[in-house]
């Protein structure tokens, strides 16, 4: 009897150890579930941070001083992001009064695409001069007295373009 009793308990802790180990991986497995969505919140967080320099600009009845502010902006993100993959923001202009070379201009940037604005615009370093020097050209031509609508485009909740109408 007794060595029965001694199975019985040898038999019990096994028992116990075996769901204590269950338990431990379901909690694991659980919190795997959360750290990985997590790192999701981050990603999109690093998303509202890269759209939180232009999304002031987006909407109508914006200035001429603030879009030229906003042009500032992006060739200043373009230019800190250059050889970064997604992180072109081009502009399209439409209705600019005093504006009617802007189709040649975009024919002088090569790939960057500066006035249609393309997901998968290339800004390695001689597209983003290039379009640092059109966008340079294109502020000198906002007036400031005018009114304007900036509509974003996003390519995987990122902004890649901006478009600016004149409304006035």
């Amino acid at each position: 009897m007794e060595n029965a009793s001694k199975a019985l308990l040898i038999a019990g802790a096994i028992l116990i150890a075996i769901l204590l180990i269950a338990i431990g991986m379901y909690i694991y497995n659980g919190s795997k579930g959360t750290f990985d969505s997590a790192v999701g919140k981050m990603s999109q967080q690093e998303k509202d941070i890269y759209n939180a320099d232009f999304t002031p600009y987006i909407g109508d009845n914006i200035r001429g001083s603030q879009i030229r502010a906003m042009i500032d902006r992006v060739i200043s993100s373009n230019q800190s992001n250059t050889n970064q993959p997604g992180k072109f923001i081009g502009i399209n202009v439409n209705n600019l009064t005093n504006y009617t070379e802007s189709a040649q201009l975009a024919a002088a940037c090569n790939l960057c695409d500066i006035y249609s604005g393309t997901a998968n615009a290339a800004n390695d370093e001689n597209n983003v001069q290039s379009a640092t020097t059109l966008m340079n050209n294109l502020k000198s031509r906002i007036n400031t007295s005018k009114n304007y609508q900036v509509q974003d485009t996003r390519n995987e909740g990122a902004i890649t373009l901006l478009t600016i109408t004149q409304t006035n």
